[in-house]
């Protein structure tokens, strides 16, 4: 299995960050919450169609709450 990679992804508008990022959130969707816990993630990019986005609500329906699970 070939290892994730954000570069796939591609850049943000400044050319330094992935434009997609794993965010913590609070209960209600604002984030980010550090250094606060998470009450789940979103990617950065906010976009309801994004697949990291979906991956992550798909593991948190799943009962994906840590990396140890």
């Amino acid at each position: 299995m070939e290892q994730f990679q954000w570069e796939f992804f591609g850049l943000d508008e400044s050319g330094t960050l992935p434009a997609h990022l794993p965010m913590g959130v609070t209960a209600d969707g604002r984030g980010p919450t550090e250094p606060d816990p998470a009450h789940h993630y979103e990617c950065w990019c906010s976009d309801v169609e994004c697949p990291l986005t979906l991956a992550l609500q798909h593991a948190w329906l799943a009962g994906r709450r840590s990396a140890n699970q």
